[in-house]
């Protein structure tokens, strides 16, 4: 979803540089129809380096999910365990 002029202001709520993990929080968010919008998406797909280039994506290639901002809390919460996941997959 895409937001309008007439949406309440929005705020980041999660990043990610994993493809796979941006797919999961989106579905997240679809199946609760939370509004959101993701920028940075198409940088995931600019070097299809695998594994092998985590490195790389994490320091500073990676796409932020924004919701409004009355929804931001619930939208945390739902996130938390996928990023507990990635934080603990970056370690």
């Amino acid at each position: 979803m895409s937001p309008t002029e007439s949406d309440p202001p929005f705020i980041a709520v999660w990043e990610t540089h994993q493809v796979p993990h941006l797919a999961l929080a989106r579905s997240i968010l679809d199946s609760t129809d939370i509004p959101y919008f993701v920028q940075g998406e198409e940088a995931l797909q600019l070097l299809p380096l695998g594994t092998f280039g985590a490195g790389l994506f994490s320091h500073g290639v990676g796409a932020r999910i924004f919701v409004p901002a009355e929804r931001a809390e619930e939208a945390r919460s739902l996130l938390a365990q996928l990023l507990a996941d990635e934080e603990r997959e970056e370690t």
